[in-house]
């Protein structure tokens, strides 16, 4: 005769599966709660064969990051858009220094 389970069996008590929903994104000057989508961060290896006479080696190759996409929400207040465009602007523009934002100045010759 089959009997009932108990709850203890039933739930994980030693471990916790990984679950998709449950991280949060970080990103300097984003808020979190504009991000609607984001893929995991992977990584390529790819491997090298080397023929030595009658054999060959399979050896890893250089390991390179994949790009992460990510979907953000747009918020009226505050601007999303404002939001992403500050942070390309502190990231991406050569006149300005990567660790503080600030002007560069340049030396005149």
């Amino acid at each position: 005769m089959a009997g009932l389970l108990d709850p203890n069996e039933i739930f994980y008590t030693s471990f916790e599966p990984t679950v998709s929903n449950r991280f949060i994104m970080y990103i300097d000057g984003i808020p979190s709660y504009m991000v609607k989508k984001a893929s995991a961060p992977s990584i390529d290896m790819p491997e090298i064969k080397i023929s030595h006479i009658n054999t060959y080696f399979k050896l890893k190759g250089i390991a390179e990051w994949k790009d992460i996409e990510l979907a953000l929400y747009n918020p009226i207040s505050p601007s999303g858009q404002q939001a992403c465009m500050e942070w390309v602007r502190l990231h991406h523009e050569s006149a300005t220094d990567i660790v503080t934002g600030k002007q560069i100045g340049r030396a005149h010759v």
